[in-house]
């Protein structure tokens, strides 16, 4: 990217004109876009999502297994489902 002062428009119109007049400087943002922007796809969003489902309720239920096994098997059914809701996510949004 290219930073700029806030509120200059003068700025702006240099950083675009720079960008397009530059075929080198457009590929390298262009580029760089595209790498951060793969890292955020709905596939991969779902997938940390997952992980921070399942590491709460594993915490869970660690801290309350005096509650008994019917709590484990709801939050074990509970991270299946959310895997499956998951992977049918990425599957949708790569078929796309």
């Amino acid at each position: 990217g290219i930073t700029i002062p806030f509120k200059d428009s003068a700025s702006v119109a240099a950083a675009v004109n720079s960008v397009l007049d530059d075929p080198q400087l457009r590929s390298s943002i262009e580029m760089t876009a595209y790498r951060f922007g793969r890292s955020m796809t709905w596939a991969r969003s779902a997938k940390l999502y997952e992980q921070v489902f399942r590491g709460a309720m594993t915490r869970r239920a660690h801290a309350h297994k005096a509650s008994g096994a019917l709590e484990l098997a709801a939050s074990k059914l509970w991270g299946d489902a959310l895997s499956r809701r998951a992977t049918s996510l990425g599957e949708g949004i790569s078929s796309n």
